[in-house]
């Protein structure tokens, strides 16, 4: 499954390609910034750079306080283009656990990770990394809250919380009150 969503991917990694439209003007030039600020030990609180000082911190798109984005963005520039897959791959292989969950057989699976991976969400908001990482969430959210709710489990409850506030900090805020 990694190997198949990479593949189209592959000019992108080897930088034969950029990241378009709001990738390329919005979600790139942030990820860049808040990992100079995190290389320096501080979250971006206040971008000195535009409108004369903005809080930027208050914006969630730009996730400013996510570590799955922090941990990316310290790698620098070409870590957009990797943290942009990681997230494409996080909905379509937790899909995966899901579907395992749910006793699909690994073929079922398997084509329903595909079709999630290539629908026409993934592919038609590539360019918003904050919209494809609160639906990325999604599939995990459901698996740990279909346990909690059929082996009455607290800790998956809990853990399906955790995963929530997790996709809300670098997620788009409409999708992320949706999941």
């Amino acid at each position: 499954l990694a190997l198949v969503v990479s593949i189209p991917h592959l000019p992108l990694l080897l930088g034969r390609a950029s990241p378009i439209w709001d990738a390329l003007d919005f979600f790139g030039p942030y990820f860049v910034l808040v990992g100079d600020f995190a290389r320096q030990g501080q979250f971006l609180l206040w971008n000195p750079f535009i409108n004369g000082g903005s809080p930027d911190y208050i914006e969630p798109q730009i996730g400013a306080f996510s570590p799955v984005l922090l941990l990316f963005a310290w790698g620098g520039t070409h870590g957009f283009e990797l943290y942009w897959l990681a997230i494409w791959l996080l909905g379509p292989l937790s899909l995966l656990v899901l579907s395992r969950h749910l006793g699909a057989p690994a073929w079922g699976g398997l084509v329903a990770a595909l079709g999630f991976a290539f629908s026409g969400f993934y592919t038609g908001n590539a360019e918003h990394t904050a919209m494809l990482s609160a639906v990325s969430f999604l599939t995990l959210l459901l698996w740990r809250m279909d346990v909690a709710v059929i082996h009455c489990r607290p800790r998956a409850a809990a853990e399906a919380g955790a995963l929530w506030g997790l996709s809300g900090l670098a997620g788009y805020p409409g999708l992320v009150l949706l999941n």
